[in-house]
């Protein structure tokens, strides 16, 4: 897990316990598999759900409203890992 609040920068726990924030995210997008390209169905795209841990329920409340602005700050800080 990263070590800082992806909201508000303060360390994790600094403020109590940790709350996680599970975000389900696109990744890639699938190939069409032979059925789906002889049917003309397209794919859903590959997801993911990423754990973004949160200082407080505030911060907390602003990730789960726009979870894409601190997925980013999140893998960064992980090292590109997702999970």
């Amino acid at each position: 897990m990263h070590k800082t609040c992806p909201v508000c920068g303060r360390p994790l726990g600094s403020c109590g316990a940790v709350i996680p924030v599970d975000v389900l995210t696109p990744i890639a997008e699938k190939k069409p598999t032979l059925w789906q390209r002889l049917t003309f169905q397209t794919p859903s795209p590959a997801r993911q759900t990423v754990t973004v841990g949160t200082c407080c329920p505030e911060c907390a409340a602003q990730v789960r409203r726009d979870p894409n602005a601190f997925i980013v700050k999140t893998v960064a800080e992980r090292g590109g890992a997702l999970k």
